[in-house]
């Protein structure tokens, strides 16, 4: 069932400038900024990081002096895109510059002191490091060279010799604290090239990486509505220059909005979770041979494999792109084989009679669970039983004196609903848990397994009054079938690029009476719905149960509660205003009924 109400601070029925107004209920006053473009004053200076010129003046050292580099590349995209923007700059600045990277082979963050070679007289953390405070002092200790470049809170930290730390969230002069890793590396080759110009060709050519910094700042889904986060986005998705990124973007051309101009939600659906597919699923090989893509500018290679027999010839970022897509294929695959798995063990053992639905795992199932999935499939499943959900396995925690217990560890995923709105919040509430690490919505948990049962109950209680059948929708605005405001769904669909974390697209609610004979059935298997009132379109893709009630349906009229979100389709040069349908309800009625 569903049930939406107008939001707080919904949209003006009347304005003279429905998304001015939108953007300024969210927070934004340099509306103009979002609307048009960004200006230059709105990047914040890199002086304002602390400690920056330390780390500059470091690394300007270290590569005139052809000093050994060791780069460690974080595992998310924001990880990659750090690592490949440090290391493809300073490489085409300084072409005989030893750098050494490497990959983590599973899903860890930091540094890994054994891994290190000997070797290297500079370690660079970007994207983590900030508080690995007992790998800084053996790395000062080792007379090594430390340049950690990250955007994570770190409180208290100690100082060594020879170690920099550039964070904005402990720079109190630097406002934006919602800049990502890919963010503060960007910062630095921008310092970088101001205070060093005078050695470069281009002093400028530090602009060429902010496809990767404003790919980086969404998939770590930062905030979008600062200033200085807005302009890093728009300069880097106007600006493609990656060529790996570009192959990408070519290989799911069918489903971004543009390859050339893509958008935050574009990047945000295909792109960042291509990157974080391989990083969690991939080979250490096929890691690296990603990271290797996003770091190379003009690979000539051609890669050759074999494909049902054949030698297929294909150019070194198309091969790259398809393999990474194939590792989030069989990603998706497996999580699908997980699911189907753990659905029958929830309803075999009526699990989702609770409020909070807990399903444990082990090594010895016969579907195995990846860890580096866990969240994922608990997504999944939380969508299927629209509950708020933990998939957790068992564990042995020691304790000091080698004291141990039996204990379950794992992700927790959950949606609000009411008065619900963090599951994080609720867990730690329970006084349960031995750790709740993450957002509020999306973390790890780790309880001792005598608590399972009891933190099931502290859910149920908690959560009595909210109906986890119902799907209550905050909405911008409400329409009925007598009064859409065409002219509102066209401004809103036409700046699709602004939308981004904290700046969602506006949902719309409809209340609609449609003719059956005007719904078009459409698709290759005839399960997707198109129907038009008031100038605009609705379509709603998947939607068999649909097509199987208009065909089975007597009635004329198709009465509709809709709600979703505007965008424009061009054809053949005409632009028609289309509702992407999220969600929806019907019923038949005969049309001498609604009247």
């Amino acid at each position: 069932m569903i049930k939406y109400k107008l939001k707080k601070d919904s949209i003006k029925p009347f304005s003279f400038s429905y998304l001015k107004d939108y953007l300024e209920a969210l927070g934004i006053k340099e509306t103009n900024s979002f609307i048009k473009q960004p200006r230059l004053e709105d990047q914040e200076n890199w002086a304002h990081l602390d400690n920056m010129f330390d780390a500059v003046k470091s690394l300007h050292k270290g590569f005139e002096e052809d000093k050994q580099f060791f780069l460690q590349v974080d595992s998310d995209a924001d990880g990659y895109t750090s690592g490949a923007i440090f290391y493809a700059f300073f490489k085409r600045l300084y072409p005989n510059a030893k750098i050494e990277f490497r990959v983590h082979d599973a899903k860890e963050h930091g540094v890994v002191l054994n891994t290190i070679p000997i070797t290297a007289d500079y370690v660079i953390i970007p994207d983590a490091g900030s508080n690995q405070f007992d790998i800084q002092e053996a790395l000062s200790n080792q007379g090594r060279h430390v340049v950690i470049l990250d955007h994570h809170i770190v409180e208290n930290a100690p100082t060594f010799p020879n170690v920099v730390v550039v964070n904005n969230q402990a720079s109190p002069h630097f406002e934006n604290k919602f800049l990502s890793g890919a963010g503060v590396v960007y910062k630095t080759i921008q310092a970088y090239s101001e205070l060093y110009g005078f050695e470069m060709e281009d002093d400028s050519m530090y602009e060429d990486y902010a496809d990767l910094a404003a790919l980086g700042i969404v998939a770590d889904m930062m905030d979008s509505r600062n200033l200085d986060n807005n302009y890093l986005i728009y300069k880097g998705l106007h600006n493609i220059k990656n060529p790996m990124l570009k192959a990408i973007l070519e290989k799911q051309e069918f489903s971004v909005s543009s390859v050339d101009n893509p958008t935050k939600i574009d990047m945000a659906f295909y792109v960042a979770p291509l990157i974080n597919a391989v990083v969690r699923y991939g080979t250490t090989e096929e890691k690296e041979l990603l990271f290797e893509g996003m770091i190379t500018y003009n690979a000539t290679k051609i890669m050759e494999s074999t494909y049902q027999g054949a030698i297929r010839k294909e150019n070194y970022y198309d091969y790259i792109a398809r393999t990474s897509s194939n590792v989030r294929g069989k990603q998706n695959r497996d999580k699908l084989k997980c699911m189907n798995f753990l659905k029958k063990r929830i309803d075999d053992n009526h699990l989702a009679d609770h409020q909070l639905l807990i399903v444990t795992v082990s090594n010895t199932d016969e579907v195995k669970i990846p860890k580096t999935i866990t969240g994922l499939v608990a997504m999944e499943l939380l969508k299927y039983y629209n509950r708020p959900t933990l998939v957790l396995r068992p564990r042995v925690v020691k304790e000091e004196h080698d004291c141990k217990y039996s204990a379950f560890a794992g992700s927790g995923r959950g949606k609000a609903n009411g008065k619900f709105t963090s599951l994080f919040g609720m867990l730690r509430a329970s006084g349960l848990c031995d750790y709740v690490e993450g957002h509020d919505m999306a973390h790890g948990v780790q309880f001792p397994q005598y608590n399972l049962e009891p933190i099931l109950e502290f859910a149920d209680e908690y959560l009595k009054d909210v109906d986890f059948s119902l799907t209550e929708v905050e909405v911008d605005y409400a329409f009925a079938t007598s009064n859409i405001n065409r002219d509102m769904i066209v401004e809103f669909a036409e700046v699709t690029h602004i939308y981004g974390n904290k700046i969602p697209q506006p949902k719309f609610a409809f209340e609609l009476n449609v003719s059956k004979d005007s719904i078009r059935i459409m698709g290759k298997k005839n399960n997707a719905v198109k129907f038009t009132v008031g100038g605009v379109d609705f379509l709603k893709f998947n939607a068999g149960k649909l097509v199987e009630f208009i065909n089975s349906s007597s009635a004329n009229i198709i009465q509709f509660t809709v709600i979703g979100r505007a965008q424009i389709n061009e054809w053949m040069g005409r632009k028609t205003p289309q509702i992407m349908i999220d969600e929806m309800e019907y019923t038949a009625k005969e049309l001498e009924n609604l009247f």
